[in-house]
């Protein structure tokens, strides 16, 4: 593809034969099927491992819908088990006989002087990143940990932003790379008892979101409420124990079932929310 629409100079220093290919989103499913396919068949003839850009949950959906008639083994992958942005990876060790290289780079964002820091939001560092002119699909997670934050990103990018954040807000911090087991990446969860009438959909997602049942159906109608990296648009669809959920706006979640049930039938159930 063409890079003539980065904001910034970009420079590959990526050792053949593993290289990254970028994938257009225009938020047209068909469209992104296609990149989809392509992607995957240069992986096949040219035997080399592609991987998309940072992909939206519902651009997930897309490819798992396809995944199974792809010419190559592929995946999806975040940086860490949690991650709610993933990029899609073409190409296995089986098809290629050699390993995947890690396309994605963690930034750590700390603030210069922690004394004057101020406790910065998900939006903050979000905006601030936006705020260097790079697209949002250059980017994954923002996991923020007090006054302290990481960021997913690919690899071609972790040296521009390395140089170019220096404030978030009006706190100056510092961006830097990082190396090795982050420990403070490892899952945190928020455990979540809600009341509700049965395991309907929008009965779980208006609970876990602490919305109404309409504005519940609202967030399926657009397409907001993913299981297990699927969109589920039905109000009436059934989740199950173990299943994943992911509520556009309002976080990912475990789902661990009905605990108890009350004399007359409503349900009592169980979620854990990633903080």
């Amino acid at each position: 593809d063409s890079l003539s629409h980065f904001p910034f100079p970009v420079s590959f220093n990526i050792p053949l034969p593993y290289a990254i290919l970028f994938s257009t989103m225009t938020g047209n499913d068909e469209l992104l099927k296609r990149r989809i396919a392509d992607l995957a068949q240069q992986a096949d003839t040219q035997h080399i491992y592609t991987n998309t850009r940072f992909l939206s949950p519902l651009e997930q959906s897309v490819f798992l819908s396809v995944k199974n008639e792809l010419p190559v083994r592929s995946r999806l992958y975040g940086g860490i088990d949690s991650a709610i942005r993933k990029i899609a990876i073409f190409g296995s060790m089986e098809d290629l006989g050699y390993p995947f290289e890690d396309p994605i780079q963690i930034l750590h964002i700390r603030p210069k002087a922690e004394k004057f820091a101020e406790e910065l939001s998900h939006r903050d560092y979000l905006g601030s990143l936006m705020a260097l002119g790079i697209e949002r699909e250059l980017t994954g997670d923002i996991v923020v940990r007090g006054k302290e934050a990481w960021v997913f990103c690919l690899e071609s990018i972790a040296d521009f932003l390395c140089e170019q954040l220096v404030q978030v807000r009006h706190t100056n911090v510092i961006c830097e790379r990082t190396s090795g087991d982050v420990p403070e990446l490892a899952p945190k969860f928020e455990p979540m008892q809600l009341n509700i009438a049965s395991e309907r959909m929008d009965l779980v997602v208006a609970g876990a979101s602490g919305t109404s049942r309409d504005a519940a159906k609202k967030l399926l109608n657009d397409e907001k409420v993913f299981v297990n990296g699927r969109v589920v648009t039905s109000a009436g669809h059934k989740i199950n124990e173990g299943d994943e959920l992911v509520i556009r706006g309002f976080g990912k979640f475990i789902y661990d079932g009905v605990s108890s049930t009350s004399r007359k039938g409503r349900c009592n159930i169980a979620l854990r929310k990633y903080i």
